[in-house]
């Protein structure tokens, strides 16, 4: 047997392999399937004919029943180094997950709490359901298409099987600080200031923009603050931060500039975050920011929200 994952790229995803029933004679001239120690499957598992008679549904429940046995205990995989082409005959479960992730780490639940395994990789989530296979088959290539087809006593037995792995693919998202530094506070209104963001995926002929958008943050004393756009853009995308606006009465230090690009770096690496300062420029002039919000819908823009410029989570 060959197990393969389409997402396994650059050694990034690993697929184990768990022996979980075998295959033993049941005395009557035919053969039933024996749970390994430690597993439990819902259902008897009986003969090649009882399977082959399992829809999708319960045969999913199958692998599920067996990777509840074996990834929530963290059983042991069959030893990495052993050829799978030399397997015994028996109910295989195939686990993918990413390659530097161990133990419960890469160990989750779907919407309907279904046990999948995960991987990070080039800024995207893969996931997996756990597979069941079965050795001999008389499927040459299973997975999921030929999974449709569970087990099969039509044909010749094949020994030599490929089971491909495909997972479901998402974009992974990171966060975005924009932080304003104001060293003084001379004004007698509180001082707004606007940014704008946009991020771009793809090469300069396939560019696209992946977020547009505008942020304020207002200041009625000296110090610090901060706007956290959190898991809105994904990761790797390059985004430019400009400030739009400034309040009256103060203008951006020369060596920031009014711009900055950045790459969205995954969640467990560190934030990205533009960082401005402004100073009094002694020119006291009263003014003030509002922020307006707007929403896409029916092939045009409808106001849907507007407040006074304020800081999200501020440090």
């Amino acid at each position: 047997m060959t197990a393969l994952s389409e997402a396994a790229e650059n050694g990034a995803v690993t697929v184990d392999v768990y022996r979980t029933a075998d295959l033993k004679p049941d005395g009557a001239g035919g053969i039933t399937f024996v749970p390994a120690d430690g597993v439990t499957f819902s259902r008897a598992l009986d003969s090649h004919e009882v399977l082959e008679k399992l829809d999708l549904s319960a045969w999913m429940q199958l692998a599920q029943d067996a990777a509840e046995s074996i990834l929530i205990p963290e059983q042991p995989p069959v030893d990495p180094e052993q050829d799978l082409t030399s397997l015994d005959s028996g109910l295989y479960l195939l686990v993918a997950h990413g390659t530097d992730l161990s133990g419960k780490q890469y160990v989750s639940r779907d919407g309907s709490n279904a046990l999948i395994t995960t991987a990070e990789a080039d800024g995207n989530t893969y996931a997996w359901y756990p597979e069941l296979i079965v050795l001999p088959s008389t499927v040459p290539e299973t997975g999921a298409e030929g999974i449709r087809v569970p087990v099969s006593t039509a044909g010749d037995w094949q020994y030599s099987i490929t089971a491909v792995l495909k997972p479901s693919v998402s974009a992974r998202f990171g966060d975005l600080c924009i932080t304003k530094i104001l060293p003084v506070y001379e004004t007698t209104t509180p001082a707004t200031f606007v940014f704008r963001v946009q991020a771009v995926m793809g090469g300069e002929e396939e560019e696209q923009i992946v977020y547009d958008d505008v942020c304020s943050l207002t200041f009625d004393s000296a110090g610090r603050k901060t706007y956290r756009i959190a898991g809105r853009i994904p990761v790797g995308a390059s985004v430019t931060v400009t400030e739009i606006y400034a309040g009256a009465g103060y203008s951006l230090k020369a060596a920031a500039g009014s711009s900055q690009t950045l790459t969205i770096a995954p969640p467990e690496l560190e934030t990205a975050e533009a960082v401005f300062e402004n100073a009094y420029d002694a020119e006291h002039v009263n003014g003030y920011g509002i922020l307006n919000q707007f929403r896409y819908s029916d092939g045009g823009w409808t106001l849907e929200n507007s407040r006074e410029g304020e800081a999200h989570e501020q440090k």
